[in-house]
Order: structure tokens, then C-alpha cells, then sequence
């Protein structure tokens, strides 16, 4: 577990109160990549008054101000007049990889005269992050600031997600792999395509050190085509997507068919055009076939 932090402080941001304008978030805007976040830590203190309602550390999208992840400190009646680091463990391991604010919230408003501060450095500790704070509904940032938190993370490897997609025109030696890259991960899909196997018992998923073939377009959201050769007659085969970045590999799921002509798709459940025949798998496995008549 590491940590990501920047512990200066000179300032405090005071958070709540009626009147315009009301804060009643105060936090930190930053990229997190590819990070599961543990801990989020704050250095809150109260400013005036006695407040009272829940605190929550709290971690929202950039885009779309999506909640990612909020836990409950405790009540603003439990802090004192000094800034002291206190720290949430978040119940829930999400994966991070986009810009967010993290930020102390205030659950409702706090009454004039009563409010609550928490620290920050007034200059730029770090040059691609800076203060945030919502003011009456709207976030106004401060590059020129930056927060005092601390949070702590797992690294996660972020590959492409990868949908393997129905294996089409079998025949005895030959088959048609699709694929669809639904997110490229942490960087750009450099390779895409389809790997293949003869199916084994126990049963493995076949890798890009069994049989690939690359597609000419890796494109998110686009789906792809790649051939699948050197097929033995009557064989049970398993074949996937793939997609490498530069954090990896990864792989859809595996797809079975027999080898033959026709050839047979062996997927519960799900429809497909082998040849010029719609086929269906049941629950049992079992694999029922429509021939289609010339109209």
C-alpha cells in the first residue's frame, strides 16, 4: 500500500454557513490513475460555533460529478478548535483511473456563525493539482493552492477490456474471430485480435503464446475481425479476443466451436449464422440448428 499526499500548510478554507456564498465542499482537484483508494485523510478543525451534522470524505468525478467513493467521519460536534488529520477507510475497493476532486463534505448547511476550516498550502505545491471548493452549487478551482490530504492506494494494471464477440464461417480447416475493445485501459491498444486453442482437459483459456491473429484496426468501440487457420476437422477448439497496452494483456471470453463442414458454435444460450444456418445452444448443451431456404 502507498500513499499520495501533500501535508504543507499556511491557510485554512472555511466550509459552511447560510448566506451567499455557501461552501459546502472543500477539497483537493488531481488525477488518480489506476489506483484502488484505501484511506482519504483531511486536516479539519472547527472555525466558530458549535456544528453539528455528519462530515464525509468524499472522492467525485471530474466530468460528471459523479460520487466514486464517500465514508462518513463522524459528526462536526467531535472536532475541535485545532486542525487535527483524520482519517476515513472506505468500505468498498474502486478503482480509480480519471481526474477527481476529493473533498470534506458537509452533509447540510451549516448556520452562520458556525462553520468548520480545513487546512491548505496558499501556493502551488503541486503543479498538476489544485485547491477546489463548491460555492452555492458550483466548483471554482484555485491553481495557485493546494489542499492538505493524504490518501492511501493499491497500483492497479489497467489492460484493455476486452468482449469476445460470436466465431463465424467455420468450416473444417478456417474460421472468422470477432472482437470489440470496450475500453483501451490505462494507454492505447498497440495490438488487437483473436488467440486460439485446441480445447484440453482440464480445460485453459488460450493465450497469444498458443495461436493469434492480429487485426489490422484496434479501434475502442469498433468491433474487429481476425482469420483463424490451420483448423483440424472434427476438433474442439477455444478462441478469444485480446488486446495488449502497455500495462498488458488482456483477453474476452472464451468462445468454443468444433472445427468441421458446417462447422459448430458451441456457446449457451446464444444465436449464430455458421455457414448459411442459424444455430442455437441450449442449457443442456445441446446444439440445435434452422437451414435456411432460398426466398
Amino acid at each position: 500500500m502507498a500513499t499520495e499526499e501533500q501535508t504543507q500548510q499556511d491557510s485554512t478554507l472555511t466550509i459552511g454557513g447560510d448566506s451567499s456564498p455557501s461552501i459546502t465542499r472543500g477539497g483537493q482537484r488531481l488525477n488518480i490513475s489506476a489506483r484502488s483508494v484505501e484511506t482519504l485523510s483531511f486536516w479539519v478543525a472547527i472555525a466558530s460555533g458549535s456544528p453539528v451534522g455528519d462530515i464525509k470524505f468524499s472522492i467525485y468525478a471530474v466530468d460528471d460529478d459523479e460520487l466514486l467513493l464517500s465514508k462518513v467521519l463522524f459528526d462536526a460536534s467531535s472536532l475541535t478548535g485545532s486542525l487535527v488529520k483524520y482519517t476515513v477507510t472506505f468500505n468498498n475497493a474502486v478503482v480509480i483511473n480519471e481526474e477527481v476532486r476529493i473533498a470534506v463534505v458537509k452533509d447540510t448547511d451549516l448556520s452562520d456563525g458556525t462553520l468548520i476550516n480545513i487546512a491548505f498550502q496558499n501556493s502551488d505545491v503541486k503543479a498538476s493539482e489544485q485547491r477546489s471548493h463548491l460555492s452555492d452549487g458550483s466548483w471554482i478551482d484555485n491553481a495557485s493552492a493546494d489542499l492538505t490530504y493524504s490518501y492511501t492506494f493499491t497500483q492497479q494494471d489497467v489492460g484493455p477490456n476486452m468482449t469476445s464477440l460470436n466465431i463465424t464461417a467455420i468450416s473444417s480447416t478456417t474460421a472468422t474471430g470477432h472482437g470489440l475493445i470496450v475500453s483501451q485501459g490505462l494507454s492505447t491498444v498497440t495490438e488487437c485480435g483473436i488467440v486460439w486453442k485446441e480445447v484440453t482437459v482440464p480445460a485453459t483459456s488460450p493465450k497469444t503464446s498458443d495461436n493469434k491473429a492480429t487485426s489490422g484496426t484496434c479501434t475502442v468501440g469498433v468491433p474487429f475481425t481476425a482469420s483463424i487457420t490451420g483448423l483440424t476437422p472434427t476438433k474442439r477448439y477455444v478462441a478469444a479476443s485480446y488486446g495488449i497496452n502497455t500495462e498488458g494483456t488482456t483477453y474476452g471470453d472464451d468462445m468454443n466451436f468444433i472445427a468441421d463442414d458446417p462447422g459448430s458454435l458451441l456457446k449457451k444460450f446464444d444465436l449464430s449464422v455458421v455457414q448459411e444456418r442459424l444455430h442455437w445452444v441450449g442449457a443442456s448443451g445441446t446444439e440445435y440448428w434452422v437451414n435456411g431456404t432460398p426466398v
